[in-house]
């Protein structure tokens, strides 16, 4: 199935209007749910566009900040590419090789987690992110698929307090 540029953005912007959403009325659980279940959701919502990562495959795309190339090469990840490390991720979850850390039962699982663990197994990749980090890769990624939208890099600064996250909005243009 064929999807176009259109569709993607589309869908993309869609993705962070509902994270929005859940920021602005986090504290209605009972109607909205919960912030960090939605970044996640929304990341594995990017990670997963169909034809997104053919679009990417073998463009070298920097990384957005010093930070998450640190964090990727604590990850036994030896590559210089953020595309390898966005597909590591997309392996990991595809996987079902993710967990939240610290490790808590159950109750306490989502409203305690600090981060989570992308492990994939089939190129030894560790990789944890830490909630603002998931945030900074959200935003990334969204940045590459839409482009500079002015309205999106001030909403997507605006909301980086939600996850205590500090957002490199010009390392991320340094992509496009």
């Amino acid at each position: 199935m064929m999807y176009d540029e259109d569709f993607v953005k589309d869908y993309s912007l869609r993705i962070f209007e509902n994270l929005k959403l859940v920021c602005d009325r986090k504290d209605d659980k009972e109607n909205f749910g919960y912030e960090v279940t939605q970044l996640m959701n929304s990341l594995i919502g990017l990670l997963f566009l169909p034809r997104l990562f053919d679009k990417w495959e073998g463009k070298s795309i920097k990384f957005p900040s010093e930070r998450m190339r640190t964090i990727a090469n604590r990850g036994n990840y030896d590559d210089d590419n953020y595309y390898c490390m966005l597909r590591h991720l997309r392996d990991a979850i595809s996987q079902g090789k993710i967990e939240s850390y610290p490790k808590k039962s159950i109750p306490e699982v989502m409203r305690n987690v600090e981060g989570f663990h992308f492990l994939n197994d089939e190129n030894n990749v560790d990789i944890y992110l830490k909630i603002k980090d998931i945030y900074n890769v959200l935003m990334s990624v969204l940045c590459l698929i839409v482009g500079k939208k002015e309205s999106l890099l001030n909403d997507a600064k605006g909301y980086a307090v939600h996850f205590r996250a500090n957002l490199n909005i010009e390392g991320i243009l340094e992509n496009l």
